[in-house]
């Protein structure tokens, strides 16, 4: 970090943007630690647990067939070993990696506001982009649940920062590390894959031209080889248990076919028939893909099953499937979304924290609009994150649009707008007032698009009484039984599906009343 040059970027401003992250997420991590947002009631967690137990077990490599990707359970696994499965803990964990990522959104947007700017410029862009991530509400809340949000966008930010830190040192073993973080982000989200290799494509391009392949080229190459280093081992894994070398899971498919079929909302529907136990619901894809192919199908071969179903709704379907995407890019912008797994304002009742830092996330991709269209040319690394931003919003359009898969955009929004931002006084006062036209365009397009009443969009009446009844279940396995029977009551109220299963737990719940001071396993 540098400290030489007065008023630029430096490590008081990066300890300061620190702080001020790290407050509001161990005061949220505090109102969450004895909730059931700090425990499996979170989707997908008991997946990742479950992997990280086949892990310590020595029954995973070249054994399990990986289903879920496998990014975050590797994050879980250090944490496994020294604490056991202690959710809160890994809770605390993201916190902390989240302040870090705050540093690190200050420091990028510094350098991209440095590029022939005065050093105040650049600390001015730093500390904008560091506050902006530390009080982002929606960042804050899908960014500390236990899942590998938070992980993935530290290891991004990190590899970014390593990758565009490498200027004459030859030899240097940043690109190395750098690729190696890139390829973690990607095992946590494999959405990110294609757009950080676009990105990579457009940082060498505009590196080579202007200053020629002696540096980018070979920092390009080592970056790259230290990603395949690390993606090889699950490819090898892959090839020999499902039978294609794919690094990832095998949930693409799946995941695609439901966010695109007749009668999707964009946000990713429960189909009939399935259920919305995570990795049950993969498992009884891969068995809906052989009863309907009518032949055996290896893990691999369902997944591709599924990838074809999905191109199919596009092919046969195409007006439909162009006005879904229409419908996935205003919620892309809203200011909302609706997320039925974990639901930021439902979920309010743990914790008031992200409520009270409401930033709006459609403000946030609005000024990574401006950003993104006012400096893409002015250095190679923003064009880069440009890319990057752009690459990931087009892949979210492709498959379905949560605000918690979006959250991974809204770091490089951060980055992109606060450079921006930090050079539109220096631009007014010169006199070219004309390069702020296209980049304001562009803000005030998003941020009008993101102000769409969410029921304009999509209406689906029954996710408050899923979640209802998703709590319910929660408590009645872990207690208190009190707030089980609450739960079920309120599911039941607004008309939740199977309302018999939702009876027959409230029943049980009430059998159980006296038995809330023994703790039951969690299945």
């Amino acid at each position: 970090m540098r400290t030489a040059t007065p008023g630029a970027w430096g490590r008081r401003e990066a300890l300061a943007v620190f702080l001020l992250a790290l407050a509001p997420r161990l005061l949220h991590w505090w109102f969450v630690r004895a909730t059931p947002l700090a425990g499996e009631y979170v989707p997908d967690l008991s997946a990742y647990l479950f992997a990280v137990q086949r892990l310590m077990a020595s029954a995973y490599f070249f054994v399990e067939p990986m289903v879920m990707s496998p990014g975050y359970a590797l994050v879980l696994a250090p944490q496994y070993i020294l604490l056991g499965p202690d959710v809160p803990a890994f809770v605390l964990v993201n916190a902390v990696l989240d302040a870090c990522s705050a540093v690190l959104a200050g420091g990028l947007a510094a350098r991209m506001a440095g590029a022939g700017g005065a050093p105040e410029d650049e600390r001015r862009a730093g500390l904008l982009a560091g506050i902006l991530y530390a009080l982002c509400g929606p960042l804050l809340f899908y960014a500390l649940l236990p899942l590998g949000e938070g992980p993935a966008v530290f290891c991004l930010l990190l590899g970014l920062t390593l990758l565009f830190r490498r200027e004459g040192r030859a030899g240097s073993l940043a690109p190395w590390l750098a690729g190696a973080l890139f390829a973690l982000a990607a095992l946590i989200r494999p959405n990110m894959a294609p757009a950080i290799l676009l990105a990579l494509g457009v940082w060498g391009g505009f590196s080579w031209r202007r200053c020629g392949g002696r540096t980018a080229g070979p920092a390009l190459a080592r970056c790259l080889l230290g990603c395949l280093l690390v993606l090889a081992p699950f490819m090898a894994h892959n090839a020999a248990v499902a039978g294609r070398a794919s690094p990832f899971g095998f949930q693409g498919g799946f995941t695609l076919y439901s966010g695109n079929h007749p009668g999707a909302s964009g946000v990713g529907d429960s189909l009939p028939g399935f259920d919305n136990t995570p990795y049950l619901v993969l498992m009884q894809a891969w068995q809906r893909a052989e009863a309907e192919s009518g032949s055996r199908l290896s893990l691999g071969e369902a997944d591709a099953w599924w990838y074809g179903k999905a191109w199919r709704f596009f092919a046969d379907h195409t007006a439909e499937a162009a006005g879904l995407l229409g419908r996935k890019a205003l919620l892309l912008a809203n200011n909302s979304g609706l997320d039925a797994t974990a639901n930021l304002g439902f979920s309010a009742r743990f914790s008031p924290v992200p409520g009270w830092l409401a930033l709006p996330a459609g403000l946030v991709l609005a000024l990574g609009a401006a950003g993104a269209v006012g400096l893409w040319r002015r250095k190679p690394e923003a064009a880069a994150i440009a890319a990057l931003l752009l690459g990931q919003a087009a892949l979210l359009l492709l498959f379905q649009v949560t605000p918690r898969y979006r959250v991974v955009l809204l770091p490089l929004a951060i980055i992109l707008g606060a450079a921006w931002a930090a050079g539109v006084p220096a631009l007014w006062r010169s006199g070219t007032r004309r390069a702020l036209a296209l980049p304001l365009a562009c803000f005030a397009l998003v941020l009008g698009l993101s102000l769409i009443p969410l029921k304009a969009l999509v209406d689906k009446p029954g996710v408050e009484a899923q979640e209802h009844a998703r709590l319910a279940q929660y408590y009645l396995l872990r207690g208190p039984q009190a707030k089980a029977q609450e739960e079920f009551a309120a599911a039941l109220a607004l008309g939740a599906p199977e309302p018999e299963r939702l009876k027959a737990g409230l029943a049980a719940s009430r059998l159980l009343g006296g038995q809330d001071a023994t703790p039951r396993p969690f299945p």
